[in-house]
């Protein structure tokens, strides 16, 4: 009984639909993926990796849905620490710029980018951060593109990054 009336509340406000990517928070743990199928009692799951999960919707505790309203895509940028960071915003802003008028991505927008500058400071890295508002269904498509647009524009300019930290050592045999 439990089930179904919590499956009529899903319906009724319309908290998630087939095709809507989801986390569901449960007593059992969180399951994550494609909403496959939906029923007063059910919830079928389609994870990233395959797996298909049924979760009774009396056992929903809270429901993050992926797909609705609008997404935020959030790429941080580290970069070494004696770059100058007012020209490597001004680098990222003209690139993201740029990408606003390109398709796919000027598609895939809702509000144009916003390159918010030094947000963390590690012992070998200024790490700036980059935000958009995006269609829900593709804030990780912009993250990659992003993400890979930044490599090659970092590259061209000749901004370095942070040195890679050394692996674990190996105890001495």
């Amino acid at each position: 009984m439990r089930d179904s009336l919590s499956g009529l509340f899903i319906f009724i406000e319309g908290q998630y639909d087939v095709g809507d990517t989801v986390d569901l928070t449960t007593s059992a743990g969180t399951v994550s993926g494609t909403i496959e199928r939906l029923n007063l009692r059910t919830t079928s799951v389609r994870q990233y990796d395959g797996t298909l999960s049924t979760v009774p919707n009396g056992l929903i505790e809270v429901t993050n849905n992926r797909t609705r309203g609008w997404g935020r895509a959030v790429v941080d940028v580290p970069v070494a620490l004696d770059e100058d960071p007012e020209h490597v915003r001004t680098v990222l802003q003209d690139l993201v710029d740029e990408l606003a008028s390109q398709p796919p991505f000027h598609e895939w927008l809702r509000q144009p980018a916003q390159v918010l500058g030094v947000t963390q400071l590690t012992n070998v890295a200024q790490v700036m951060r980059v935000a958009v508002e995006t269609e829900p269904s593709h804030r990780v498509d912009v993250e990659r593109l992003l993400r890979a647009k930044v490599v090659a524009r970092m590259s061209e300019r000749g901004i370095k990054a942070p040195p890679i930290a050394p692996g674990i050592p190996r105890p001495p045999e």
